[in-house]
This record gives structure tokens, sequence and C-alpha cells, in this order.
């Protein structure tokens, strides 16, 4: 099959959706398939990776359309940038179908515009349409009011799509009946390329608890997070608490910094910012125990984190909240530790639990590695999405 994927944003250096997209292109080319990553518009991360025309990463083709315009710092770069990117890509696709038949289109955005002209592309070259769904709607999401725009683009967006992935159980029952009856449907969840990690391995003597993703505390609950540890060194008092990542907000970060301070912690953390995605294995690897303490919201309900994937990828014990389909794949003391949402007393005990016995965090870390092994890597999700796409590949 030849298979193009097309984004509207930054690729291939980013974040969980990048990490995920190239999960899945690399164990689809590992069954022999033809995947190519085209994005439509101007990055706005100025890093090298992400402002070349065409590059081949990790295995992935990737054909950037707007890199004249990138990074797209005025909002007239961005438009220009997003004009002759999706012209570009039209025109991309139509010769490369010329020369051999494409078989699917997958597209990430939202917009309908994008979704309208690329469903009118693949009537003309014959292609079936595709969506990787990974999260609610930016308005459930929100708590935004429900417009009339929005109510159109749920009657009618979810349509075009011929296949669909989905990442958690909650989503499968938000999306299946948006899409057509006709739409073929997989539950695909978070996906880990392994060979990112390795070579690797835990340093067993290391004092840090790790947190990698967005610094607030609406999407992953850096803030009990940061109070769950401050109870932790009344014990442990030579632990370091390293958050690697950013947040967009500077008020945020403010006022995180400033909740350390206050707690008198601020020498135990360790701001270590933005970090590549091909250093982040080692970062993980450095770290007594790997936490994610996901507030319960609608985010966390139907999304699956990437970085808990990545988490369980290392065999680092891994103390996460119970949210969404986290405890459909893991369970509390065998394959990790499992604390309730925005409660940081519980889990504060949880990563005391995980600190007490560090024969049994081990042998949690290692089942948790098999889990992830198990559900989550991209040569398994690789195998099973290219049966499914074959499968409806020439069905109507």
């Amino acid at each position: 099959m030849r298979i193009i994927y097309l984004r509207a944003y930054d690729f291939p250096i980013g974040g969980a959706a990048q990490n995920r997209l190239l999960g899945i292109c690399k164990g689809l080319i590992e069954e022999g398939h033809d995947v190519q990553v085209h994005q439509f518009t101007p990055s706005k991360l100025n890093i090298a990776e992400n402002l070349l025309k065409k590059q081949v990463y990790n295995k992935v083709f990737i054909h950037n359309h707007s890199w004249r315009f990138s990074p797209a710092n005025t909002i007239f770069k961005q438009l220009i940038g997003v004009i002759i990117g999706v012209f570009s890509s039209i025109i991309s696709i139509l010769i490369n179908n010329r020369k051999e038949k494409i078989d699917y289109l997958f597209i990430n955005s939202e917009k309908n515009i994008y979704t309208l002209i690329y469903w009118l592309l693949c009537k003309i070259i014959s292609a079936k349409l595709g969506r990787d769904l990974n999260e609610y709607p930016s308005h459930i999401i929100f708590n935004k009011k429900k417009s009339l725009r929005i109510k159109i683009k749920e009657r009618l967006n979810y349509k075009f799509f011929d296949v669909a992935l989905i990442i958690s159980r909650p989503l499968l029952d938000f999306y299946k009946p948006l899409l057509r009856k006709k739409s073929r449907v997989l539950l695909l969840p978070v996906t880990v390329d392994f060979e990112r990690f390795n070579g690797g391995y835990p340093k067993h003597d290391s004092l840090n608890i790790t947190y990698c993703g967005d610094l607030s505390q609406e999407k992953d609950g850096v803030f009990d997070l940061a109070k769950a540890f401050k109870m932790l060194t009344n014990e442990y008092p030579y632990l370091k608490l390293k958050l690697i990542g950013e947040n967009k907000s500077q008020s945020q970060k403010n006022e995180l910094r400033k909740l350390v301070y206050n707690l008198g912690i601020e020498e135990h953390v360790l701001f270590k910012g933005f970090i590549s995605g091909e250093l982040i294995p080692n970062e993980l690897y450095d770290s007594k125990l790997l936490v994610l303490s996901r507030p319960a919201n609608k985010q966390a309900e139907g999304g699956f984190p990437t970085k808990l994937g990545e988490y369980l990828a290392t065999g680092i014990p891994v103390v996460v909240t119970r949210v969404g389909d986290i405890p459909f794949y893991l369970k509390d003391s065998e394959s990790a530790y499992l604390s309730e949402p925005g409660n940081y007393h519980d889990f504060y005990l949880a990563m005391k639990r995980a600190l007490s016995n560090e024969y049994n965090s081990k042998s949690v870390g290692l089942n948790g590695k098999k889990i992830a092994l198990t559900y989550f890597s991209h040569k398994n999700q690789g195998k099973q999405l290219s049966d499914f796409l074959l499968k409806h590949c020439y069905n109507e």
C-alpha cells in the first residue's frame, strides 16, 4: 500500500502527537508499505529538522511544502505558507499518484476546510481518507458552549472519513456515532518506538523523580505533583524532582516556580526545559521513578498519554493516576503504582510505596515494560494497522 499522512503542524520534532505519528509510520514501513508525511502548513518551532524541505527521519520520508515560510513568526507569513503549502501538497500527491496508486490519505487537522480539500483530492485519485483521533474535540476539552458551527462540524466533518484510528475506548464511544455507518474503526492505543530505547539502561543510583511533558496543572497535574513531592522530601530529603518540558503560558510558568518556592523545595527541583525527542530516553533512564499525576478531566478521560508508553518502555517503575484507559492496561502494584486523580496526598503515598520496596518496584517496572511491548510497541501496532488497512483498502 501507499499511504500519505498530511500534517498541519510541526514535524518531526515536537511533542506526543509527533512521536505517535512517527511510530505509526515506522511500524507500517517495516510491514513493507510506502509511507510518507507531507506537511502543508509552516512550522512554528525554530528547530533545524522542522525547517527542511525534504528529509528521511527515522525511516520516514517527510516533505514540508511550507518550508520557505518556516518558522512562521507573523500571521501574514503563516497565511501565505498555508496557501502555498496546501497547493503544493495537492500537486505533489497528484504527481505521486500518477507514478503509483496512492491508497490512503490521513489528515490530522480539525479544520473543516482542510478536510473538505483533501476529501475532494481523495475522490480525484480514488483513495480513502483516514483520521487519527487521539483526543476529544477542543470545545469539549475546554468546556466551550456548543455553537451552531460546532454542531454543523460534528454532523458533517467526521462523515468524510472512510477509516478512523482511535486511541481510547471513551473516544471510540464518542466518535463512532459521528462517523458514517460504513466507516471502519480501529482502536489503536498509544504507540511507542522501542528502538529509541535500545542500548539504554536504568541508572539504579539515580536520585531523580522525573516528569516529562506540559508543565501545567490542567493537563498533567504538575502542581499536584509538586505538592506530593514536597511531602516525599520529608522522608527522602536527597531526592530531586526533574521536570522536562515547557508551558507556553509565561504566567503559568511563573505560578509553578512560585509554588515550588513557597513549598521550600526550590533546591530539589530541576527545570530542564524543552528537550528534543532523541535525548528523551537518556533523561528518562536517569530516574528512580517516572511520574504522571494527570487530573480527572475530559482531556485525560479521552486521551492516552504517549509519555506513559515511553515511561513504561524504560522498565523504570511508573507512578500514574487512574484516568481514562490507563487502569484498563495497568494494574496497581503489578505493572505500575496507581493513584487517585486530584489527590496529591494519595499520589505521595503511591510514590512512597514504590520507594519503600526496591525489589518489588523493580518487578513492577519490568512488568510495565512487558505491557508496553504487548500493547504499545510500533512493531505490533504496525502489524495490526497493516492488516486493518489492507482489509479495507479495496472495500467500499
